[in-house]
């Protein structure tokens, strides 16, 4: 799992910041190698973790809906991506709630912040 840094490092970003650059950087203690790893690692199982999400949505299986997004939103949030762990966890709130309205919505607006997510983070690693 990406969520090994010290938690109570972490800061949180202003609320338009696609990437917490800052507290990310100073999580790492500027380990740039380590960053690729994770980064790395969270790229890989984004695809796969949407993919659950959407077969669970299709099964009514909001418990696990809930439990991937809350991984997702530890791993986002590890990495510094704010705006990413805020749209998982509105679909783990939908998901508690047992409601499927607006969480296709909610998957869009996520890939969409995973997107510009990852484009930070490329940016950050290879300059």
């Amino acid at each position: 799992m990406i969520a090994t840094l010290s938690s109570s490092s972490m800061s949180l970003a202003p609320a338009g910041s696609v990437l917490d650059e800052v507290g990310l950087l100073a999580r790492i203690k500027g380990d740039m190698t380590f960053l690729g790893i994770i980064f790395e690692a969270f790229q890989s199982q984004y695809p796969g973790q949407r993919a659950d999400m959407r077969t669970a949505l299709t099964a009514n299986d909001f418990e696990k809906v809930r439990t991937i997004a809350h991984s997702l939103k530890g791993n986002a949030s590890t990495l510094g991506g704010q705006r990413v762990a805020g749209v998982a966890a509105e679909i783990m709130a939908s998901s508690a709630l047992g409601e499927a309205t607006g969480v296709h919505d909610m998957f869009r607006r996520l890939d969409a912040e995973v997107a510009l997510f990852q484009k930070a983070m490329s940016l950050l690693l290879h300059g």
